[in-house]
């Protein structure tokens, strides 16, 4: 039913957005050390902040080249 294939679908999507996630958290805890840093904050949390301190492009590129692309893997029928 649709119920069924949105459901693995969903489940399928949430398991790719795993592998980013904690890709994006190693690559984000290597910015971290490099720079002596103690705290790395999502900009939604960021009031004001220097922008020297932004690491978005960083992680961004980072992220990029350590997973170019990710599969979602569909559940067989």
């Amino acid at each position: 039913t649709a119920q069924v294939r949105r459901a693995a679908l969903d489940q399928a999507y949430e398991e790719a957005m795993d592998k980013v996630r904690s890709t994006l958290i190693e690559v984000l805890a290597q910015i971290a050390q490099e720079q002596e840093a103690n705290l790395i904050l999502s900009r939604s949390q960021v009031v004001l902040a220097d922008r020297e301190l932004d690491v978005t492009e960083t992680a961004r590129t980072r992220l990029d080249q350590r997973l170019p692309e990710v599969t979602v893997q569909m559940p067989e029928e």
